[in-house]
């Protein structure tokens, strides 16, 4: 994973997109799509098989760290085989986030990749559809992971793994971004925020591709594919603001920030 800035690589990527494709876009496309479905398909089976055992329970922590290097070994991989190149100049920030939570836009399904990649304290809430998916269910599960059906019980359970010091992700679009490069936020995390007492960090992505994107998953782009994210400046919540307005508030701090922070045109 690339984790300096790079203007210039960036905008060069930019251009690529652009291009016709080549047999090589496509054999790198839909090998590393292989590789993430039978590493996904094999990671889930063997939580599924580690949470039959009586002795499963509070490990957490252990499988958080697991998926961290797989999906450190899987960046790996897509930087060798040429797929894919990540600038993230700050990611040696995440070391500071425990117990913040992590607010992003999410316009790709690999946006949660390279934040797992960057810490095992990462907690991630996800979507309830998740639960039903056998590549990704007993994954989820083991890592305690929080889904965003699980109403109080789940704003609980946030605010208990943030004052343990995790760091809680969510991306309170609740899907992925439909009218780049943000849309509207749910305030969900706001109030998790304010129980809490929790630091908002904004966190800004951005790819020029529609491989992985709504609608698009199994579409080949032109290798490789460039991300671009970083940090915004952290918010603390007031005791005295209700939770609709911090999420107001936070989302016009990340419209006004995102396009300078990420140098889109």
């Amino acid at each position: 994973m690339t984790t300096q800035s790079s203007n210039d690589s960036y905008q060069q990527a930019r251009a690529n997109s652009g291009r016709a494709l080549r047999l090589r876009d496509y054999l790198t496309y839909y090998l590393s799509v292989s590789v993430f479905g039978i590493g996904a398909l094999a990671t889930n089976a063997y939580f599924w098989l580690f949470s039959l055992l009586p002795s499963c329970k509070g490990h957490e922590a252990a499988s958080r760290r697991t998926i961290h290097k797989l999906m450190r070994l899987w960046m790996w991989f897509l930087d060798i085989a040429g797929a894919m190149k990540v600038d993230w100049a700050d990611m040696h920030r995440m070391d500071e986030m425990k117990g913040c939570i992590i607010v992003a836009n999410h316009p790709n399904l690999l946006d949660i990749c390279w934040i797992l990649a960057a810490s095992p304290d990462v907690v991630c809430m996800f979507k309830s559809e998740i639960n039903k998916n056998s590549f990704l269910n007993a994954s989820a599960r083991m890592a305690g992971y929080i889904s965003n059906d699980s109403g109080m019980d789940g704003l609980h359970l946030a605010v208990d793994k943030l004052q343990k010091g995790a760091i809680l992700v969510v991306f309170p679009e609740g899907t992925r971004t439909h009218t780049p490069p943000l849309g509207k936020l749910k305030q969900g995390f706001a109030l998790i925020a304010k129980l809490a007492q929790a630091p908002i960090q904004p966190l800004y992505i951005q790819s020029y591709t529609k491989s992985f994107t709504k609608g698009a998953f199994f579409s080949c782009s032109p290798m490789p594919i460039h991300f671009k994210l970083g940090f915004g400046e952290q918010v603390r919540p007031p005791h005295d603001k209700p939770a609709r307005q911090l999420a107001s508030d936070v989302e016009e701090l990340m419209r006004k920030d995102i396009e300078t922070l990420l140098n889109l045109p």
